[in-house]
């Protein structure tokens, strides 16, 4: 009766009105009657079961809702318009929509309100619209386009624009489908991505069943953050169907495992954070095999992301991340938590390999509450090997904390989940980080910031070097309240950033010298999150120990003083050692490169008293350079230094430093230094020296080399003039990487300003023990002397130092000088002579005249000559065992005590002056000897000196002696000898000579008394000229 109307028994009018499969029972069929009297027809259709209110939240009755939760509420209305026998001539659909995902975040589609009166939904405003092509008189959809937008909790926004197009066949049979769209969002950052959607159908299902399903949906989009990064992001999901439409139970095998295959999705990513560091990634989407195939919908169960990044400085990283979705236990599909796992192996770019080992934890609180997917705490465990050899670990523990941000109080719906730092409403209260470290070089110096055992297997077992941690063993059990380093986040934009890092490391080297720094760095950010700041400060100290106490009682044992009298007026550890600390405060000053934060500035004040009560600063900067690409190329320093002792003699200097980037390290190459010296005695010098350092291609110190040169004047116009030459133990720098000089030579020319002069070469050679430390210091020196006037003296001076006072103290103080010399004169007069001096000290190394406390217990000076007047007379002093030689070998202890020529000394300043010279000779007449007659002569000088208590100048001096000789031939001479000495430019200089002599002749008893005055004239320079 009616053609093309066939369906009219309602079936047709159903289907439209469908929605997810639930039938409609309201409908008004249309009646035949109505369907012939008029032109147009508007069929109302909507979702729920009966027509009810909606809230933000859902449908009011929870019975509408999906088992996860999620509700649907979709409002048609379709008119139909016929011609005048009443068939179909369009029929055109608008419609509105509304959704949740059962969490309150709300997906709308137009508009639509209730009318309570009518009890039924009225469009407000088609957010879907749909046109129909008239087939057979059946009303076949072309398109259907929807305009939607969701509102997330935390105030993310996404447009969407989906346009759906149908093809049939002649005969109105659905041949094909396909969706495309478009897609804005933005985030609560303000980060805005715009893409596309295609949905391509499953075309064999559709010719089998009739079905229009989605086989592959395409989603491609591009990211613009606030900060300037941007993203690109391609994902690919496939569906796969069986003969009935429903989602194919298919599994493809994965090593030993297998993938679901029903539902799965692959994709590619590429981010630019802004300034050229690139990553790229491939992302796999596996899907929850029972939860999918119970639902008929795609349950993601699996994330599987593998990225490589590319940074403009060479550095790259590797990346594998895993995020698992948790699903609810009691079976109804819905999103309860989450868990990730990502490793990442990192390449500094110069071969430094990082793997990294990552725990991500997410709040299922605030998940349960807002359907929001927020990490709540990370745990990271790293592992370095650096190409040097060093090997370091750290675990850093994160937690983020969130809360709500209440809007208008009479519009809840502007009610957001933001990012906070305290106060936080879900799982984690406080968003904070901290992090332990270990690390070990090459030589076995170990950095810790928390137990040094924290990484160990076996804590009483540290000497046994690296012990690299099980990643099962670290994790939120342990206790990291014994944590040193924290960061202190903000939030920016709504995004955690680092606000304040401290970090607080100690060291432990293999010299047994240890250190701690505390370093604080503070980041600032503008109003998008981009980091424009940096800057650093800190302070820290180092400790070099030395048994004091051990020493010491060891000394008061042999030597029989009081040990507790002193150790009473010493300050020392609970251990009893001697601690030399050296403090350091450091401000650093950062440069933004491509995103990150680069030192281009630090500045150094480095302090510190020594155990003999030196006080030294210095203050060092050091300007950072880069490349092009953020790459370190080197840095340059310069300071200067300045100590002064307790006797206020000063020394000020200035440092130049050259530094090459090695590795990505900065290396000192080149060291320049200048130093002056000025005393309280008027003396002054100056000191350059130069060090140059050589590395290995892995960064490890390879060799080192020193030169320089002084200059010193006396204060009074007389000059040492050196060169020098550094020669650094090459095992301690390729067995600990320790710059000790071993050999230091030193050449040098003294001219004085009464023309004599002298050249000497000295050489100081060190020994160290296992672990580097100083045990022992000897030296010798080569000299030779001219008067000026061709009168010539060579010698030779063996130099020991005190080993006990150095284990004790550290100090290096002279213990004992053993010196020969020759001297050659032009009226063919020589002499040789032997000079032993040995120095005591006290606690402090300090000089000492009597009860030193260390290698030797006096500070004296012996001395043993024999000199010939080229006419026949020899004058000796002392005596010499063994052959007869003068030697310092036959010199020796006994020798030495039965010396007589003795220099009694004084401290002033710390130094040993020599206050008393007492010097005992005898002469004999050779000639006359060989003929058996003896004419001898014993004389003793004794010459006092002294000097300014303040300064240490020598004020005065003066002699006297007596004297007795025989003639061989009955004459006896007795007498004394006054002295009366002259200072002129330092140099002591005779100015009278008074002899008084009384001569008796033993054979006629013949006497006579004689007295001489001998006056001598100098002139300015100290040259004898009357």
């Amino acid at each position: 009766l009616f053609p093309g109307l066939t369906n009219f028994n309602g079936d047709f009018v159903q289907a439209l009105s469908s929605q997810e499969g639930v039938p409609i029972r309201d409908m008004n069929m249309i009646d035949l009657n109505r369907a012939l009297g008029n032109s147009q027809e508007t069929v109302r259709t909507h979702a729920s079961e009966e027509a009810r209110p909606l809230s933000d939240e859902g449908p009011v009755s929870h019975d509408y809702r999906n088992l996860d939760g999620t509700w649907n509420t979709q409002l048609m209305e379709v008119v139909n318009t016929y011609n005048a026998v009443g068939h179909l001539d369009s029929s055109v659909g608008n419609g509105s929509s509304l959704s949740g995902d059962g969490f309150g975040n709300i997906t709308r589609s137009g508009e639509m309100s209730f009318d309570q009166t009518a009890n039924q939904w009225v469009l407000d405003q088609a957010g879907i619209v749909q046109q129909f092509e008239i087939i057979n008189n059946q009303a076949k959809m072309i398109t259907s386009r929807s305009i939607s937008d969701t509102r997330s909790k935390d105030r993310g926004t996404n447009h969407q624009e989906l346009t759906v197009r149908n093809t049939y066949d002649d005969n109105g049979i659905l041949t094909g489908v396909i969706g495309r769209g478009t897609f804005v969002s933005v985030d609560a950052s303000r980060n805005v991505t715009r893409g596309t959607l295609t949905q391509r159908y499953d075309l064999n299902l559709l010719r089998l069943t009739g079905q229009a399903k989605v086989k592959e949906s395409v989603s491609e989009g591009n990211t613009l953050n606030v900060d300037g990064s941007t993203g690109y992001q391609r994902t690919v999901v496939t569906t796969r169907y069986d003969r009935d439409g429903r989602i194919r139970d298919i599994s493809e095998p994965d090593g030993d495992d297998s993938v679901f295959m029903g539902v799965h999705a692959l994709g590619t990513s590429r981010t630019d954070d802004g300034y050229g560091n690139i990553s790229v990634s491939k992302i796999e989407q596996r899907y929850d095999q029972e939860l999918t195939l119970k639902f008929g919908s795609g349950k993601l169960a699996t994330t599987i992301n593998r990225g490589n990044t590319y940074n403009r400085d060479g550095s790259s990283a590797k990346t594998l991340s895993v995020q698992t979705n948790i699903y609810d236990a009691d079976g109804n599909g819905k999103l309860v938590d989450a868990e990730g796992d990502v490793e990442v192996e990192a390449n500094d770019g110069f071969g430094n390999i990082t793997n990294t080992h990552t725990d991500q934890e997410f709040d299922e609180d605030l998940l349960v509450e807002t359907g929001l997917l927020r990490q709540s705490r990370t745990l990271s465990y790293s592992h370095t090997n650096g190409v040097d050899g060093t090997e370091s670990e750290q675990a850093t523990p994160t937690q983020y904390a969130y809360r709500w941000d209440r809007g208008e109080a009479d519009d809840p719906n502007d009610d957001a989940i933001i990012a906070t730092i305290e106060n936080g409403d879900f799982l984690v209260s406080e968003t904070k980080g901290q992090s332990v470290t270990f690390s070990e070089d090459s030589y076995g110096n170990r950095t810790h910031s928390g137990p040094q055992d924290f990484f160990l297997t076996n804590q009483n077992e540290l000497d046994k070097g690296w012990d690299q941690v099980n990643w099962d063993a670290i994790n939120w059990n342990q206790d990291w309240d014994q944590t040193e380093n924290t960061q202190t986040y903000i939030v920016v934009n709504n995004q955690f950033r680092v606000g304040v890092s401290e970090t607080a490391t100690h060291s432990i080297n293999v010299d047994d010298t240890t250190s701690n720094q505390v370093m604080t760095v503070t980041n600032t950010y503008d109003e998008d999150g981009r980091l424009i700041g940096a800057s650093g400060s800190g302070t820290g100290d180092s400790h070099e120990y030395y048994d004091f106490e051990t020493v010491i009682r060891e000394q008061a044992i042999e030597k029989g003083f009081d040990v507790d009298a002193i150790l009473q007026d010493v300050e020392l550890d609970e251990q009893g050692r001697i601690d030399n600390e050296t403090k350091t405060e450091t401000q650093q000053v950062f440069v933004i490169l491509f995103g990150q934060a680069r030192i281009s500035e630090q500045n150094t004040v480095t302090t510190s008293t020594t155990w003999d009560r030196v006080d030294s600063n210095q203050s060092m900067s050091l300007g950072y350079d880069y490349d092009n690409h953020g790459r370190l190329t080197g840095a340059t320093g310069n300071g200067f230094s300045a100590t002064v002792d307790s006797f206020e003699n000063v020394t000020n200097g200035t440092i130049e430093q050259e530094l090459r980037a090695i590795n990505g390290q900065a290396r000192v190459v080149f060291n320049h230094s200048e130093v002056r010296n000025r005393n309280t005695d008027g003396s002054f010098g100056q000191q350059i020296t130069n060090i140059r350092s050589s590395y290995h291609d892995d960064g490890r110190l390879k060799a080192v080399t020193g030169d320089g040169r002084t200059e010193n004047n006396d204060g009074f116009g007389n000059i040492t003039t050196a060169t020098i030459q550094q020669i650094y133990k090459q095992s301690l720098i390729d067995l600990m990487g320790l710059q000790r000089i071993e050999k230091s030579i030193n050449s040098a020319q003294t001219r004085n300003r009464d023309g004599s002069t002298t050249d000497q070469t000295s050489t100081t050679e060190n020994t160290y023990n296992e672990k580097g430390r100083l045990v022992h210091v000897e030296g010798d020196v080569e000299f030779t002397s001219n008067d000026g006037f061709g009168n010539l003296s060579q010698g030779y001076t063996e130099q020991e130092y005190d080993s006990v006072l150095l284990r004790a103290t550290g100090l290096v103080r002279m213990a004992q000088t053993s010196t020969y010399s020759k001297s050659s004169n032009l009226d063919r007069s020589e002499t040789e002579q032997v000079t032993v001096t040995k120095f005591a000290y006290d606690e402090r190394g300090h000089g000492k005249v009597a009860e030193g406390l260390w290698t030797e217990g006096i500070t004296e000076g012996r001395s043993a000559s024999l000199s010939r007047d080229g006419f026949g007379n020899q004058t000796w002093s002392g005596d010499f065992l063994g052959d007869g030689t003068v030697s310092i070998e036959n010199f020796n202890e006994s020798a030495w005590r039965r010396a007589e020529s003795i220099q009694r000394y004084i401290i002033v300043n710390g130094q040993a002056r020599v206050a008393q010279s007492i010097n005992t000779t005898h002469t004999i007449d050779t000639v006359l000897q060989a003929k058996g007659i003896i004419s001898l002569n014993h004389q003793t000088i004794i010459v006092n000196n002294q000097y300014n208590e303040t300064t240490g100048r020598l004020l005065s001096v003066s002699g006297s002696g007596t004297f007795e000789s025989t003639d061989g031939f009955g004459g006896v001479t007795d007498g004394n000898i006054t002295q009366v000495y002259g200072i002129v430019n330092g140099q002591v200089d005779m100015l009278t000579s008074d002899t008084l002599t009384n001569t008796h002749n033993r054979l006629d008893n013949a006497r006579s008394d004689q007295r001489i005055v001998v006056q001598n004239t100098y002139n300015e320079d100290g040259l004898l000229v009357a």
